[in-house]
């Protein structure tokens, strides 16, 4: 992966995960500046930064010395930051992100990696081949493959936090086992923040028999490693006894740059009851946020276990699948796992319809009745930064244009109304306009990528729940 790329993907994490919440700022310009890529003028001392829309150039101006102070933290030089629009392009593969595949399970593993694996605490089935890659996790990955190849320097600790079923736990199993893989005789431990409660209880709560572990026993198991994973760390807020001696095992972990790995639901400034020392150290690595699965990635998601049992799945009814299942991979497998054992019950044809019967009972289904024409009008608005006086206006201006004709596509799409109620919502004289604009995209969706990806974050939008 490119370096440059890589490390204004750090910079734009920092801002986000910095900035965001304190700021006047929408989560449409902040998905932008995420994704935004980045070459650098050394002589001019200047990161060119391009962004796909000139209104978000124009609000990111606000922020240059923000960045350029970001950029500082992570250059560990100074530069300019100038905004430029970028040119429409093909979008290429996110190099050095590993392809979906559940049946990878590592062939060449050897006897005594699988002993290292267990050993360590860690799931042998949870690999980096694995795990699915997308832009909603593209610097976790970044980040994950700097420390497999030099842990304890590049980024200690290393924070991972997002949402239930975002993918955290499998991404630092897979750092775990890469890193036994190319430093076998590194000591690796991967606990939960209960399991390693649990041992630090057991001290005192052991009810007059001699307790698993003595105090310089457990100081000595996690003292001693090589790198250290915790799960679900933020369980740690207001255990005043174990706070103290996590304090003093990551201090003495770090000082001998022995890597660090966090995960947790929440960032570390979130952390109300721990006190500040303990938060500022969990904030001086490398704080990363891990969405929410973006559409596509749900969407390969699918038709990768689909394929993988054999099930030749419509377009259709996958999007269907990746639209109304849209907060985490656990729901989406759960929503998988229920399609695949009715179809196997029953021998139906995979049709749209006998996947809708087959996820009946999932309560967080949105049918296309369910979604109202206001709403994508609201969001194609917002996203597009219009008013709705304009959408609805006989204006031919390509920024006022364009963002109809993705209205009309979406209304058509996912509503019930028809060509002729279509054309009235949205002042236009007849259906034919209607179905000039719908052609007009489908028509683009084929070799456009900028218009693929805005249509993949309304429709985020408009079935968020």
């Amino acid at each position: 992966m490119n370096n440059l790329s890589t490390e204004w993907g750090f910079v734009t994490q920092n801002f986000k995960t910095k900035y965001a919440d304190n700021i006047d700022i929408s989560s449409f310009l902040i998905m932008e500046l995420v994704n935004s890529k980045a070459s650098l003028l050394e002589e001019e001392k200047t990161l060119i930064v391009y962004i796909k829309n000139k209104v978000f150039i124009q609000k990111l101006n606000q922020y240059k010395e923000v960045l350029e102070d970001l950029a500082f933290e992570v250059y560990t030089k100074r530069y300019k930051i100038h905004f430029e629009l970028q040119k429409s392009t093909e979008t290429q593969p996110i190099e050095g992100l590993p392809i979906f595949d559940e049946t990878v399970v590592q062939k060449a593993t050897t006897t005594n990696l699988e002993v290292l694996i267990k050993k360590s605490n860690l799931r042998k089935e949870l690999t980096i081949e694995s795990y699915l890659g997308g832009v909603s996790n593209k610097i976790a990955l970044a980040a994950a493959q700097r420390i497999i190849d030099n842990p304890g320097t590049s980024f200690n600790p290393f924070f991972l936090y997002g949402g239930s079923g975002h993918g955290k736990t499998h991404l630092v199993n897979s750092i775990g086992i890469e890193i036994l893989k190319k430093f076998p005789n590194y000591k690796v431990l991967y606990v939960t923040f209960e399991n390693f409660l649990n041992d630090f209880m057991d001290i005192f709560n052991h009810g007059g028999r001699r307790p698993i572990l003595e105090r310089g026993d457990f100081r000595n198991k996690y003292r001693t490693l090589d790198v250290l994973i915790i799960d679900d760390i933020q369980g740690i807020s207001g255990k005043e006894g174990i706070e103290g001696e996590f304090f003093n095992i990551f201090n003495e972990l770090q000082k001998e740059n022995k890597q660090i790995i966090l995960t947790s639901d929440v960032k570390p400034s979130e952390f109300s009851q721990l006190p500040e020392r303990i938060r500022t150290r969990l904030s001086m690595g490398m704080v990363i946020d891990i969405e929410k699965p973006e559409y596509e990635l749900r969407f390969r998601l699918i038709k990768s276990k689909a394929l993988r049992d054999g099930f030749n799945l419509p377009n259709e009814a996958i999007d269907f699948v990746a639209q109304n299942i849209n907060s985490n991979f656990r729901e989406l497998e759960g929503a998988y796992n229920k399609i695949k054992n009715h179809l196997l019950l029953t021998s139906e044809t995979p049709t749209k319809e006998v996947i809708v019967k087959a996820l009946k009972d999932i309560a967080v289904l949105k049918n296309e009745e369910d979604i109202s024409p206001r709403t994508i009008i609201d969001k194609v608005c917002s996203f597009y930064k219009i008013k709705k006086e304009e959408i609805k206006s006989d204006s031919r201006k390509k920024n006022i244009a364009e963002p109809r004709q993705v209205c009309m596509y979406l209304l058509k799409k996912h509503t019930k109304l028809n060509l002729n109620e279509i054309a009235s919502l949205l002042n236009k004289k007849d259906h034919t306009t209607i179905m000039h604009g719908i052609s007009k995209i489908e028509e683009n969706l084929e070799n456009n990528s900028d218009l693929k990806e805005q249509l993949s974050l309304i429709k985020s939008e408009i079935f968020s729940r």
